[in-house]
């Protein structure tokens, strides 16, 4: 039996619980500030704890740290000392050098306490980094985390309602579930996909003699050089592929566009189809007039961002026009092939950076122009970097590095750059909608109208510049527009006020749609219902 006197060292490793038997005995329920186990009795008991290796860290249970394990070791061997025992050693030899909270084989998530106490069987304790804990639902992140980086998956591809889809599945499936393997995916699985497909596609086919649908043309090359031209349906809900079908060996005339187009037009329904819709080309165009002459309810539409892109093409070609830009070119082409010039337009733009321009989309020349103003400050500032000078670029670069410097401090330039960004900036927000998401077209009338209003009432243009910038906008949207346009604007609610039945091409292009497709006995009343 211990002594008052030698049962305080004792106690004062154990935390008191609670009473234990009879009340005049004076037993308690200690519990172990080390190790987190629970005892009784009395103060032998406790030394016998520490004394006889029953004092064990590793089988705390849960995740603690290295810090805190660490601690409850050396509180293990200060007890143990003071008792008279064999100090193990094992809280000094427990390393906390390095920040990784991993050993071992690689991706493992927990890893446990080497010392000598740990050879006895029990609950082992996770040691984790404190400023990291690595859970059992980090693990599975990082297996997600492998396989989009080790594959060079899009991050934007988890924000499709099919990841989320396909997740939660995983998570609720059954645990009989096993997924398709290679072969079984790229042979069973299609074939069951395109049968679920074609299903789908039933039923959408169904709609569209009730809501109306489009047919749009696209052309594209595939990676062995053949040439292909994918039919596709637009609909209010969305855009559906309908088929490929390969040019290769095949005249590409008008003839050959209007048998792709005529076929797919009887295959979906001829009172289905509104209209068709393809680029500028003229043979798209010659097409799509065999196509109206065919179906007499259905008209051909060009596609409108390239005709807005064709509109910005000819701008480009203006003599001033064509100046500003192409020296707003030389400056982004400077910044962004000098690696250390780049940077330091980094550092001053607090990480912005110019666009280059696009070879065949002419309207990137508008939006490289629109980032060069943004970016007017930043690029002023880095002329008075003391960083600056022709030494940042190698010796057969200097000249373009003292045009860039005379050409950013030219006030000529930023005030033509300000004054061209006007002749776009409609022009520009019409082609973001309709190149976005949903129907457009109900809009494209009213935002072409917008833009040569805008352009009659600037004030930084001259007369002879404002005839020549709104003649290539009219003489494009005259060979573009149709009357979808008009009718699909008339029946817009937001122009409901724009007494658009005083406007003589509008309703001439709507009557013109409603005559096309409307019974004779029909007409009364639906001039009636429009005139009321």
């Amino acid at each position: 039996t211990m002594t008052k006197h030698a049962a305080q060292p004792v106690k004062k490793h154990f935390e008191a619980m609670k009473a234990y038997g009879a009340a005049d005995k004076g037993n308690k329920v200690w519990r172990c500030k080390c190790s987190d186990q629970n005892r009784t009795g009395t103060a032998s008991r406790l030394r016998d704890h520490f004394l006889k290796g029953a004092c064990n860290v590793t089988r705390l249970r849960g995740t603690i740290s290295k810090e805190e394990l660490l601690r409850r070791e050396q509180g293990r061997d200060a007890a143990i000392a003071e008792l008279g025992g064999a100090v193990t050693g094992a809280g000094t030899e427990l390393d906390l050098s390095s920040s990784e909270d991993e050993i071992g084989t690689e991706d493992a998530v927990t890893t446990v306490a080497l010392t000598k106490s740990s050879i006895t069987h029990g609950r082992q304790t996770k040691i984790v980094d404190s400023a990291a804990i690595i859970t059992a639902n980090e693990q599975t992140q990082r297996t997600i985390d492998d396989w989009m980086t080790a594959e060079c998956v899009p991050f934007n591809m988890m924000r499709s309602m099919y990841w989320d889809r396909m997740v939660k599945a995983l998570m609720n499936a059954p645990k009989s579930f096993q997924y398709a393997k290679f072969d079984d995916a790229r042979t069973k699985r299609v074939a069951v996909t395109r049968k679920r497909v074609s299903k789908r596609m039933e039923q959408l086919r169904k709609e569209w003699p009730v809501s109306g649908c489009m047919l749009q043309l696209d052309g594209w090359t595939n990676r062995r050089g053949r040439p292909f031209i994918n039919v596709m349906v637009s609909f209010p809900k969305g855009v559906v592929f309908w088929r490929a079908v390969c040019m290769q060996h095949r005249e590409k005339g008008a003839k050959a566009y209007f048998d792709i187009l005529s076929t797919a037009i009887r295959e979906i329904g001829e009172e289905a189809v509104g209209g068709v819709v393809m680029d500028n080309a003229a043979t798209c165009a010659a097409a799509g007039r065999m196509v109206e002459a065919e179906f007499k309810h259905i008209f051909s539409v060009s596609c409108t961002a390239h005709s807005i892109d064709l509109m910005l093409e000819q701008f480009g070609k203006i003599g001033w026009v064509d100046v500003i830009l192409k020296k707003s070119a030389e400056v982004v082409k400077f910044f962004m092939n000098q690696s250390r010039v780049r940077d330091l337009l980094l550092v001053n733009s607090q990480g912005a950076i110019l666009a280059r321009p696009g070879a065949t989309r002419f309207a990137t020349n508008f939006i490289m122009l629109d980032i060069v103003q943004d970016l007017y400050l930043p690029l002023r500032a880095c002329l008075t970097d003391k960083d600056w000078k022709d030494s940042i670029v190698l010796p057969g670069q200097r000249h373009l590095f003292a045009a860039a410097t005379e050409t950013i401090l030219d006030n000529d330039l930023w005030a033509g750059v300000e004054k061209l960004q006007k002749t776009s900036e409609e022009l520009l927000q019409l082609l973001r909608l309709t190149d976005g998401a949903g129907p457009t077209m109900r809009k494209i009338y009213g935002g072409m109208d917008a833009a040569v209003e805008s352009l009659r009432s600037e004030e930084c243009f001259t007369k002879m510049e404002k005839e020549e910038l709104e003649e290539i906008i009219m003489r494009r949207w005259n060979t573009m527009t149709s009357p979808l346009h008009c009718a699909t604007m008339f029946l817009d609610p937001e122009f409901r006020d724009s007494s658009l039945e005083k406007d003589p091409e509008v309703m001439d292009g709507f009557w013109t749609w409603v005559y096309s497709w409307a019974k004779p006995t029909e007409y009364k009343e639906l001039d009636e219902e429009v005139n009321c």
